[in-house]
């Protein structure tokens, strides 16, 4: 039985077996490996302590990748934090690389203000220098003037210093 669907094609009333089974085959294999098909039957070949070993082995391979996604999650979290500890140090050297140039201006503005200061002050240093040489001087004169004052009073005026009373001038 046959009939005539819109654009002339022909339509079989009957559905293409072939059609079908090749669908059936297609829903029977596994989708990330289609050329194994999707079966539980186990054969009877495989002995039981060979299963159990594999399952074993599936089960000790597992908590392995368990444990290495659990330590990949640290690793990122710790890798995260080393970016944030690498983000504070540009970030503090850069602070420091600025307080270092502004010290190193500080620095050349303080030698050039003492080396000017060093030729302006150098002939006044000279004169406080001969200053302190002529006080000096002065008072070892007046020192020795005084000695001559005292040897004086006693001579004269009978004056014995060690009876000199607090509020005496000489």
């Amino acid at each position: 039985y046959q009939r005539r669907v819109r654009g002339g094609d022909v339509y079989s009333g009957m559905a293409d077996t072939s059609a079908i089974k090749r669908a059936q085959a297609l829903l029977r294999r596994d989708p990330l490996n289609p050329h194994r098909k999707l079966t539980s039957y186990m054969p009877s070949q495989i002995k039981q302590s060979v299963v159990r070993k594999t399952q074993r082995s599936v089960s000790e391979i597992a908590g392995m990748i368990e444990s290495l996604k659990i330590e990949y999650t640290k690793l990122k979290g710790e890798i995260a934090a080393d970016d944030d500890g690498i983000f504070e140090f540009h970030g503090a050297r850069g602070l420091l690389e600025r307080k270092i140039e502004e010290c190193e201006d500080r620095l050349k503005k303080n030698r050039a203000k003492i080396k000017m200061f060093g030729e302006s002050i150098g002939p006044l240093e000279q004169q406080y220098e001969n200053l302190q040489k002529d006080s000096k001087v002065r008072f070892e004169d007046a020192r020795k003037f005084y000695d001559i004052a005292i040897k004086m009073l006693v001579e004269k005026f009978d004056y014995n210093p060690a009876f000199k009373r607090p509020g005496d001038q000489i």
